[in-house]
């Protein structure tokens, strides 16, 4: 299985579309899938056309070919404590969001395909083979600070966003 993972573009609709071009003529072959690993909004300027363009993908290609995941900015939509558009919301409802809140109602926190797991921010850790079970909905979507140490008693991988690349390589370039 060849798998590509974005996440945390954050309404940079010209970065995924650069990104997208180095793997959307994949997502045809048998056993290749995208996932996304949320934090598609706030940010840059075109939040409503990343949500359109991960939407479209996946009426093209199916839920199971392109998976998106839920990451912390969706549930901010979500609680009503921001817009789509804002990530500091008003507090004023936006009935224009409603057909975006109710995909991202619809997004798992996490994916699993082999022997990894997908999600936004990071799993319990501590809790080895029931880590399913024992994560709190807030660590697969807010889990501050990451974590990357071996997992006791699990034999499978983390794959995570929601950090920045440098800070997990210990490297500012």
């Amino acid at each position: 299985m060849k798998i590509y993972c974005m996440s945390d573009i954050h309404g940079c609709y010209s970065a995924l579309c650069d990104a997208l071009e180095l793997v959307i003529d994949h997502l045809d072959e048998p056993d290749t899938k995208l996932i996304f690993l949320g934090d598609y909004i706030h940010g840059g300027e075109d939040n409503i056309a990343v949500l359109k363009k991960i939407m479209g993908l996946q009426n093209i290609y199916g839920h199971r070919k392109v998976v998106a995941l839920l990451g912390n900015h969706e549930e901010m939509v979500m609680s009503g404590f921001s817009s789509v558009n804002e990530m500091l919301g008003s507090g004023e409802y936006d009935d224009s969001d409603d057909s975006y809140r109710y995909w991202f109602e619809r997004l798992p926190r996490y994916h699993v395909e082999g022997n990894t797991i997908f999600v936004h921010a990071g799993i319990d850790e501590d809790s080895g083979n029931a880590w399913e079970y024992c994560t709190e909905d807030y660590i697969f979507t807010e889990q501050y600070p990451h974590r990357l140490g071996k997992i006791h008693g699990l034999d499978k991988k983390v794959v995570a966003g929601h950090v920045h690349t440098n800070t997990i390589s210990g490297d500012r370039r």
